[in-house]
């Protein structure tokens, strides 16, 4: 994904809760 390729480093609980945001927003 463009988030994992921006920033690598994010922990998984991060990524989680961007993921979840985008879907919401998306939505």
């Amino acid at each position: 994904m463009i988030l994992g390729a921006a920033r690598p480093k994010l922990s998984r609980s991060d990524f989680n809760l961007a993921r979840h945001v985008l879907r919401k927003f998306l939505q």
